[in-house]
């Protein structure tokens, strides 16, 4: 049986993330990043794929606002370790752009209270739209994606799909995250080498490297690495299981990857090899939703009268695409959420470390413990 490799990719942010000071500090990152992605893994298990659940959490947190009763009390399960939404920040030469809005059917009556929330607690603005005819809408999805497409300085250039949204559709509640960040102790591209990939199939691919001590880990059943960014408040995990799946390592950690392995890690010299990638994905987070709990809100009997007295709207799609590419530089990633409402009906010796397998990966801000992005990267085509 061939050996399969995972690797955890992982940016955090924190106050102070210098590997002599950092080993065995404590993660408490929320659960909800683990159990989409752990759904999503079941689905693409042989594709690459990156999302970011700080994203989603945030527009589920604008959504929540607006729920209640049963509908209410399904999202405060859901998000019960996810409930602070994701905020901008900047740290030497890495920074994370938040924004958030709202787009209304012009004349769709939303509570003057919900709105209030959004402009506070989230700095949503509401912009007016009209869904109701096919030349309208068209142009509503145009202003949406532009601005998506604006806010992450071109990286997102579709969030509503065509045909997406319908004369139903009453209001988008939208989330983007724009990241860039400079490794600490950058790569030279003079190092980078070629080499095989083995995911499915076996394929070439660039492998950055560098020897540096990190804080790392290692037993019978995984490897992980902690690489900082720039400022030192920021950095990314790496965590390749030995002779499991990916999906076979999400599940054997019911607190969090993250939670448990930061505790771990030890400073070491270690010679890293990991390749470079870009990936792309967007999709229909809706099915992946109801199946980790958030059923009522698609349904029905959803309560969203906090959004509208009228109590007349449901979720009606989770549109969701993100991007990610990781080079001898650093990182530079993008994310955005729409929710669409409808009406209802340790060793002393440097160590090789080659990252030459299927792998996953996570941003992770660790100063608010949001995990802004996360993905797996099984080819390298």
């Amino acid at each position: 049986m061939k050996k399969i490799l995972i690797l955890t990719l992982a940016i955090i942010a924190s106050t102070n993330l210098i590997a002599q000071k950092n080993a065995n500090k404590a993660l408490s990152t929320g659960l909800l990043p683990y159990k989409i992605q752990l759904e999503l893994t079941k689905e693409m298990e042989k594709q690459n794929f990156v999302f970011s659940p700080a994203s989603i959490s945030t527009a589920l947190q604008m959504a929540a606002t607006g729920a209640k009763g049963d509908t209410k009390v399904e999202f405060n399960r859901l998000l019960a370790t996810d409930s602070k939404p994701c905020v901008s920040t900047i740290s030497g030469k890495c920074k994370v752009n938040v924004t958030n809005a709202i787009w209304v059917q012009n004349d769709y009556p939303i509570n003057a209270s919900f709105k209030k929330e959004m402009a506070n607690n989230f700095k949503a603005e509401a912009k007016l739209c009209d869904f109701k005819s096919d030349k309208k809408r068209a142009k509503a999805r145009n202003a949406i994606n532009q601005w998506a497409k604006q806010q992450t300085n071109g990286k997102i250039k579709e969030l509503i799909p065509s045909n997406a949204l319908d004369k139903n559709t009453r209001l988008l509640l939208t989330n983007t995250i724009d990241f860039s960040g400079e490794w600490a102790t950058p790569f030279k591209s003079s190092n980078t080498w070629h080499g095989d990939f083995f995911g499915d199939t076996t394929q070439r691919a660039s492998f950055m490297q560098q020897t540096q001590m990190l804080n790392f880990y290692s037993d019978g059943n995984i490897q992980a690495v902690e690489l900082p960014y720039n400022g030192n408040q920021l950095s990314m995990y790496i965590i390749m299981p030995k002779g499991r799946t990916i999906t076979e390592m999400l599940s054997r950690f019911k607190n969090g990857i993250l939670n448990d392995i930061a505790k771990v890690l030890r400073p070491t010299s270690i010679i890293l090899s990991m390749p470079k990638f870009n990936t792309n994905t967007a999709t229909n987070v809706s099915e992946t939703l109801k199946n980790i709990g958030l059923k009522n809100a698609f349904s029905n009997i959803a309560n969203f009268s906090g959004i509208s007295q009228a109590n007349d709207l449901k979720i009606g799609a989770v549109f969701h695409n993100a991007t990610i590419i990781v080079d001898e530089k650093g990182t530079e990633a993008a994310a955005a959420t729409a929710i669409e409402m409808i009406a209802k009906s340790s060793l002393s010796r440097d160590i090789p470390v080659l990252f030459d397998h299927p792998f996953v990966y996570y941003i992770v801000n660790k100063a608010t413990n949001e995990v802004l992005f996360a993905g797996q990267f099984v080819n390298a085509e």
